[in-house]
């Protein structure tokens, strides 16, 4: 038989309790259990995306320090990009000295055609996303996207 692994930090609610008929019992075990619903659903991740800083609910570890670490989203929007060439958008998060990213990954929408595609992406048109000390940066080997938009998703913890 194969069992199920549980972890006590898991954000899984039961799906039934027992209320007592005592009202100092009741008091506990309602409080036990709001408590316990306020802590698993904090511990969600939030499906929340816009183009200002928002903590997703994603708790990471820390190496050498007991402190857990929340995880930060922002979208940032390209509304043109260029073919065979690099565009730019301002981050605007400041130094990224003490930033290490998790995630980084978009979309390109080339409006008219319909033409939607992962960033990044692979040949034939190689399109990649890099960030730099104030940039979040799309680079397109061919003109395949050429007038796109597009959104980049990054997500990060700050140290």
């Amino acid at each position: 038989m194969i069992r199920a692994r549980t972890y006590n930090n898991a954000p899984f609610l039961q799906a039934s309790t027992f209320l007592p008929e005592d009202p100092t019992q009741l008091r506990i075990k309602l409080t036990t259990t709001l408590n316990d619903i306020a802590y698993k659903v904090n511990k969600r991740a939030i499906a929340s995306y816009d183009p200002i800083e928002l903590v997703t609910g994603e708790d990471w570890f820390s190496i050498g320090a007991r402190e857990r670490r929340q995880t930060f989203r922002k979208v940032i929007q390209f509304p043109n990009v260029a073919g065979t060439a690099t565009t730019s958008v301002a981050h605007a998060l400041g130094s990224l000295t003490n930033f290490t990213f998790t995630h980084i990954y978009g979309t390109l929408n080339l409006p008219g055609t319909p033409l939607f595609a992962p960033i990044p992406q692979a040949a034939p048109d190689d399109v990649s996303v890099t960030i730099d000390a104030t940039n979040v940066n799309i680079t397109t080997a061919t003109g395949t996207y050429n007038g796109a938009y597009g959104l980049v998703i990054l997500e990060y913890l700050k140290n």
